[in-house]
């Protein structure tokens, strides 16, 4: 038995040593045969390995990368100026829903009352506020309160009465009347209103107001009729809405699509100009409370009424005078419609619709169309 397993041994053995000798014989031939292996004949001796190098190498080389951040710089200088048209394109649509809603919001107020509100009121109510329950704003609307100095200081009517229900309602943030291309902070202390409200739209008193007082007229070398210009303090303007105004549509002999009520105005209550301040807000103004409406001088007219600019605008100035006339007397800016859109304004017009006038529009056009009844032939533009 153990002869047997020695003799088997020993084979396995002499086999195995066999193959390892066969197999290094093999693996030398073929190395040998592998060192015999030609070149391509289109290759010289450098070429092929240069070859070699360049095909399998990683990475970039600094003038390849400065290449690829040029193209790159380039292709972002294209764009950005189309996004960003884009986004004007965007922000100016909204612009135009804001205004179509206040339409809506017109339109509604004269169905249940068969006239339009005034531009303000002998409270100093603005046009603005008057429409609240027809954009969705009932709520607010119910928390005003139309009674001055009965003793309370959270039932006060006044407009500036710290801690009063009308001073916290002009301090609410109503999106519908701010455009989304005003880029300052929608809301500001003002005349004792803690974080007032701004206006980006202002509706329309016509083209002959050139002031909000007779000092106006004056400090802007106007004389007041003399150049057909009068103040807000007059009881009868040519557009639509003035003080305690309640225009009707029948009123409108123009016709409604040929006549705009609410403009875009450059609000910007950190710039004043002569004393003017380019502020203009929404639902109550101190400034134009109390109001009763005279023919003529400020003799005739309440004493503490002081600025309805906040309020209504007049085409008396060019529109953009804000930004095209910079040496323009301030009475004259703060009354000027105009906007943060390049090249016009958008306006709502009587019947409901919104267009956007450019500043080249003619000025006797542009006047044309701010009025109610003055016959114009206002044709294309």
């Amino acid at each position: 038995m153990k002869k047997t397993n020695l003799k088997s041994n020993l084979l396995n053995a002499e086999v195995n040593v066999n193959i390892d000798i066969t197999t290094n014989i093999s693996l030398d031939k073929a190395g040998d045969d592998l060192h015999k292996i030609k070149k391509p004949n289109f290759c010289n001796d450098n070429s092929f390995d240069d070859f070699c190098k360049s095909f399998f190498k990683l990475g970039f080389t600094l003038v390849e990368l400065l290449v690829v951040i040029a193209i790159i710089g380039v292709l972002i200088a294209l764009l950005l100026p189309a996004v960003q048209a884009a986004r004007e394109a965007a922000r100016r649509l909204h612009c135009s829903n804001n205004l179509k809603q206040m339409g809506l919001g017109l339109h509604n107020y004269h169905d249940a009352t068969q006239k339009l509100p005034s531009g303000w009121n002998n409270l100093g109510f603005c046009w603005s506020g008057a429409i609240l329950p027809y954009i969705e704003q009932g709520a607010l609307f119910d928390t005003l309160v139309f009674s001055e100095n009965n003793g309370s200081t959270t039932n006060n009517g006044n407009w500036d009465q710290a801690g009063s229900r009308n001073a916290a309602a002009c301090g609410t943030l109503l999106p519908i009347y701010q455009c989304p291309t005003f880029s300052l902070p929608h809301q500001y202390t003002n005349n004792s209103i803690p974080n007032r409200g701004v206006s980006c739209y202002l509706a329309s008193s016509g083209s002959w107001t050139a002031g909000d007082i007779d000092g106006h007229l004056t400090a802007a070398g106007l004389t007041y009729l003399a150049q057909q210009c009068i103040t807000h303090r007059h009881w009868n303007q040519n557009g639509i809405f003035w003080g305690c105004s309640e225009t009707t549509f029948a009123a409108v002999a123009d016709g409604l699509s040929n006549t705009f009520f609410i403009g875009e105005v450059p609000t910007d209550y950190t710039f004043t100009k002569d004393g003017n301040g380019m502020d203009h807000w929404y639902i109550g103004s101190p400034q134009a409370d109390p109001w009763n409406g005279g023919v003529s001088s400020d003799s005739t007219t309440s004493s503490s009424f002081c600025e309805a600019s906040e309020i209504v605008g007049s085409a008396y100035s060019s529109l953009n005078a804000f930004f095209l006339e910079p040496t323009l007397n301030g009475a004259l800016m703060q009354l000027a419609f105009g906007s943060y859109h390049p090249n016009g304004a958008n306006f709502l017009y009587g019947d409901g619709s919104v267009h956007f006038l450019p500043n080249t529009i003619q000025k006797a056009v542009y006047q044309g169309i701010s009025s109610r009844n003055g016959g114009e032939n206002i044709g294309g533009y």
